[in-house]
């Protein structure tokens, strides 16, 4: 059992991790982020991003999310080992 519990704080910076660069992504982005996928660019007002955060990875509010799950199983997972 205690060789499970360093997954448990793994599991929790991996969340932090993947919450930090995915609101960082958002701050960024500012008025150009949008919850809606778009697939042409209708809207002018809209402009690329690609300094911060951007200039590290393609999608980093995607990428902030996948960590931030992938945290959640480890740290769940890991922490459902110390209740047995």
């Amino acid at each position: 059992m205690k060789e499970q519990s360093y997954l448990v704080s793994v599991g929790f910076v991996l969340c932090m991790c993947g919450e930090i660069l995915r609101k960082r992504a958002i701050y960024v982005c500012g008025q150009n982020f949008d919850h809606i996928v778009q697939y042409d660019l209708r809207n002018r007002q809209h402009s690329l991003v690609t300094h911060d955060v951007y200039s590290l990875v393609q999608h980093p509010s995607y990428t902030g999310w996948f960590i931030f799950t992938i945290g959640t199983q480890v740290w769940l997972t890991s922490s459902n080992y110390h209740e047995h």
